[in-house]
């Protein structure tokens, strides 16, 4: 596809993929924390996931490398296939999308929510290790996303830097509405776009209900793209996936929820529009359908 995904944004609204690892958990596939092994282990499940997404209607197919920098999988007891696991996570992207669709690199926080203020220095060399193999593999643009700390946010966008690749940053926060230092999440957009990130938002922890909100503020505070990727999951009155106790296979929203929350999506402003944890092919379809990319 010849077209980068800046281009493609300066077009209309583009919609991203869905989430990856709950849909594979749903499908009984044995899965380790949110390591990004499984490409190795179960990589005909991983690309036929990928290919529904895409025969849904996604237009950006996220390489499955989540979870993937080298201490992460050290967490894993899979360090030493570090390199292994990215070839195959954009490997099975590249089968998939054929040139039909843009491969993002996807990049998690280094050490999540046990960042603690003044870790910036010590997992940048993390995340410029990762995004520079994600480059070197042909993805086409970065996601650094589910990112709770602005310090950490700001770093990982450092860590990218070095690529030249297009890179949207989305944060995401619980239990309150704000990053764990205390920003509004207009704040760390605004703050993440002057630091050079090319689309800001907001992914994961939110359902739609609770992101669109956020995501108004974010318009009025930048200006270029801006990004939502919610879960397909009821998070109120619980705040934020997985607080309620109850399985979360219970709470999935039907597709036509995503697909009012992708009409919203539009009606606000925003650009790039995606989903997240527990959103499945069915969802993806509904929100190609409200935006009249159905195939």
């Amino acid at each position: 596809m010849s077209e980068g995904i800046l281009e493609r944004l300066s077009k209309g609204p583009v919609l991203g993929d869905g989430g990856y690892i709950y849909i594979l958990r749903q499908r009984r596939l044995p899965m380790e924390k949110w390591s990004p092994q499984d490409v190795l282990t179960h990589t005909d499940a991983v690309q036929q996931l990928q290919q529904e997404f895409f025969d849904a209607g996604a237009e950006v197919l996220m390489a499955e490398t989540f979870s993937g920098t080298r201490n992460r999988l050290e967490e894993v007891g899979k360090a030493d296939r570090f390199e292994e696991i990215h070839r195959k996570a954009v490997e099975i992207a590249l089968n998939v999308s054929q040139g039909r669709a843009l491969i993002a690199g996807t990049v998690g926080s280094a050490l999540g929510s046990q960042f603690r203020e003044g870790d910036g220095d010590r997992v940048r060399p993390w995340y410029e290790e990762e995004c520079a193999i994600l480059k070197d593999l042909g993805v086409d643009f970065l996601i650094l996303e589910t990112l709770y700390f602005l310090e950490d946010a700001l770093g990982a966008l450092e860590g990218a830097e070095p690529t030249g690749l297009a890179t949207m940053v989305t944060m995401s926060c619980k239990p309150e509405l704000k990053s764990r230092e205390g920003f509004e999440m207009d704040i760390c957009a605004k703050r993440l776009k002057d630091a050079g990130a090319d689309i800001v938002g907001l992914n994961c922890m939110q359902d739609p209900e609770l992101m669109l909100p956020l995501m108004e503020q974010v318009r009025k505070a930048v200006d270029g793209p801006i990004a939502a990727q919610p879960v397909a999951v009821q998070c109120r009155p619980y705040v934020y996936m997985g607080e309620s106790g109850r399985p979360w296979t219970e709470l999935v929203l039907p597709p036509q929820a995503m697909a009012d929350f992708t009409r919203q999506a539009m009606a606000v402003g925003i650009d790039y529009i995606g989903s997240c944890c527990g959103s499945g092919p069915e969802h993806v379809r509904a929100m190609a359908g409200a935006m009249g990319k159905a195939s």
